[in-house]
């Protein structure tokens, strides 16, 4: 632990944590806005999807309460409407785009079409112009030949053709508008378009049907399905991204503590396999016995454990609080209270230490049986095996961390520390804490009973590393195989 050594090799999984945390956000933060070119044979779909998304980006910078953070020609267009007639935002904007009038309708209306994608992204990372930019007249028709190329050229992301009629009548169907595409996996484009066609196409069928808007609007509204959760005092409350968080938190905990005990564990298996190939477990032996020095090895790497899994939890929690600030992010109190929950740090430690403890005595002792980390390694599969069971068990047990498989494996000892650290979302009863915390103390027990059993023989024994079916002859008969001691 006091080597450079080890803090280096130590701060490579919170660097990595870190930069995997930092990626996407970087990457979201630094998207490039996307060409696209529309072949709009109706004559009027497209500019009326246009005037439908720049009203939706107006109407969240209009709307802005605090008057610092309005850009000076949106503040002197709406001291103008303040001091004109009355009217709702809406209607104004409508009419903005419609027919600008002479003076700071016009001037704004000029100065916001003019800003470059990333001015805009600055205003408003939201905004259609700061995401997507239009690059043909959208007047004119792009010939599809023309636009083929430019797709293959990489001149543009994507050509969208409207048909003549998208609207369609109430006994044909409507011929579809389609999109072209060389990068089918980036969806950014075509779902902000979708929606933005289906609402212009709705809006035309309406009126050509003579369909009231306000009852258009009842007859299209969507039935709402309100997302809700019951608190510790029951009572029902519309649920939050930060509840969403911490229902799926134990996943990411689960993970951490699958990894910390996996590393620390063959951190274990390589020193006992090296100290007993290059004689040094000899000259301890000299000093003391063979259980006294199983029990150094495995107290004193389950420290260099809890260094280990500490730093990680601080750098989470330094992430969690620091990461937001360092970005120009707010910061995300779902995260923050993830990070601190009691609840889960105290299982996390708690089910290391007890998860350790059990892998550990056993891979001990199965690794003094060997003088190769190969050799070790390959005896080693049916316990390291069983680590893996809970990792692929581990969003099942979170959809339902009551049903049958997590109740299962909460009471088989190899898996109780994960299956319970994956189940702290919704906590079972104090009576299960209580029972599996007895289970895993009495599996601990055993296996170092077990370990110790190997251990004793394996460091007083020389040769090849026994198979599977002779270490079962070992624990129950004690005879040593291999060469001679």
């Amino acid at each position: 632990v006091r080597t450079r050594g080890f803090w280096l090799s130590l701060a490579t999984v919170p660097l990595i944590l870190l930069i995997s945390l930092a990626i996407p956000i970087a990457s979201d933060l630094t998207r490039p806005e996307l060409d696209f070119a529309v072949t709009d044979r109706s004559g009027w779909v497209l500019e009326a999807v246009v005037r439908r998304a720049d009203a939706a980006d107006l109407q969240r910078l209009l709307a802005r309460n605090a008057e610092r953070d309005r850009p000076e020609p949106a503040q002197r267009l709406l001291e103008a409407w303040a001091a004109g007639s009355n009217g709702t935002l809406e209607a104004r904007i409508a009419d903005l785009l419609e027919a600008p009038a002479e003076g700071p309708e016009l001037d704004f209306l000029s100065w916001w079409r003019s800003l470059a994608p990333a001015e805009m992204a600055r205003l408003d990372a939201d905004a259609w112009r700061a995401r997507f930019r239009l690059v043909h007249d959208p007047r004119r028709w792009v010939p599809p030949r023309e636009a083929r190329a430019n797709l293959d050229a990489a001149r543009i992301f994507a050509w969208i053709e409207i048909p003549e009629d998208p609207v369609g009548r109430p006994d044909a169907p409507p011929a579809a508008t389609r999109y072209a595409a060389t990068n089918l996996t980036n969806r950014d484009l075509r779902e902000w378009f979708a929606p933005q066609l289906d609402a212009v196409v709705g809006a035309q069928r309406r009126r050509e049907a003579d369909v009231p808007e306000r009852l258009w609007r009842w007859l299209a509204a969507d039935t709402e399905l309100e997302l809700r959760t019951v608190d510790a005092g029951g009572a029902a409350r519309p649920a939050q991204t930060r509840d969403l968080l911490l229902q799926w938190g134990p996943v990411a905990f689960v993970y951490v503590l699958w990894i910390s005990i996996q590393v620390v564990t063959q951190m274990l298996l390589s020193s006992t396999v090296e100290e007993k190939s290059g004689r040094l477990v000899e000259v301890l032996l000299a000093a003391t016995g063979p259980l006294p020095i199983m029990a150094g090895k495995v107290l004193g790497i389950a420290a260099i454990g809890l260094v280990i899994v500490g730093t990680w939890l601080g750098t989470l929690v330094v992430a969690a609080l620091g990461l937001p600030l360092l970005l120009g992010l707010p910061a995300a109190a779902g995260f923050v209270d993830l990070a601190t929950n009691p609840l889960y740090l105290g299982s996390f430690l708690v089910y290391y230490l007890l998860g350790y403890l059990f892998y550990a005595a056993l891979l001990c002792g199965l690794g003094s049986l060997c003088t190769s980390l190969r050799e070790a390694q390959t005896l080693a599969i049916p316990v390291q095996s069983a680590l893996f069971l809970p990792l692929l068990a581990m969003v099942p047990i979170a959809r339902d961390p009551s049903g049958t498989l997590a109740v299962v494996l909460t009471w088989l000892p190899p898996f109780t520390p994960f299956v319970m650290m994956n189940r702290a979302a919704q906590p079972p009863a104090l009576e299960v804490y209580l029972g599996t915390t007895l289970l895993m103390v009495l599996a601990v027990a055993l296996a170092a009973v077990v370990g110790a059993r190997l251990f004793r023989i394996g460091v007083l024994t020389s040769g090849q590393a026994p198979t599977l079916p002779g270490v079962l002859r070992l624990l129950l008969r004690g005879a040593p195989t291999g060469g001679g001691p």
